[in-house]
């Protein structure tokens, strides 16, 4: 590690002092290769379920955001969202369990404008869904940064209108390019329990019971 204090003052405002470590950490560590972001939210019973994540970023890694495409590895890797699986589901669920506003629409109605397939899971060859409870990231990959910087901004852009980040996220990796081949008839596993359970396209009524039974 460098030598210095290992600590950042974060802004008062709530979302920021979220968003900033989980997106923009590469600006404050240099000196890192290797990232792991973990949500308060995820409760890991096992230590070494944290290698098995910063595994996933070694090459013949499977289920990830290959932004490396001329060399070994992935800048990204991200967990399926394990109850839904399309963008335009989770926007759904959000709003039926009243966690956003109709306003959120908006962010879905301009991402269609610019081809954005949110309806699609990925079996179905569209950009599927992530589950946002942890990000393992290259951070010596120019991959990672370009993808981040773009996650912030789609974020910022949109935070009137919507808190959550998933959508912004998959929006930028698809506008980038940055998404994996899609395998549509062989599902692929992450290895880590819990996180490769991947629903087939549901519809909005299917969604809306998926929210019922899994609350986010």
């Amino acid at each position: 590690l460098p030598e210095g204090q290992m600590t950042a003052t974060l802004p008062e405002h709530n979302q920021l002092r979220s968003r900033l470590p989980k997106m923009m950490a590469h600006c404050v560590l240099a000196h890192a290769k290797t990232m792991l972001y973990i949500d308060a939210k995820l409760h890991l019973s096992e230590p070494k379920s944290l290698w098995t994540m910063v595994e996933q970023l070694k090459p013949a890694s499977l289920w990830t955001i290959q932004a490396r495409g001329d060399g070994p590895g992935s800048a990204w890797v991200a967990p399926r969202h394990p109850y839904r699986s399309s963008v335009r589901d989770e926007l759904v669920c959000l709003y039926l369990s009243g966690i956003i506003s109709e306003r959120a629409f908006a962010q879905l109605r301009a991402y269609h404008a610019d081809g954005f397939p949110s309806e699609l899971s990925e079996y179905a060859g569209g950009p599927g869904l992530v589950e946002g409870e942890w990000h393992a990231r290259d951070l010596q990959a120019a991959e990672s940064t370009a993808l981040a910087n773009e996650w912030f901004d789609e974020w910022w852009r949109w935070r009137e209108h919507n808190t959550r980040d998933q959508i912004s996220f998959i929006y930028a990796a698809w506008r980038m390019g940055f998404l994996p081949p899609q395998n549509q008839t062989q599902p692929r596993s992450s290895g880590l329990k819990g996180f490769a359970h991947f629903n087939p396209h549901l519809s909005v009524t299917a969604a809306a019971k998926s929210c019922d039974a899994q609350p986010e």
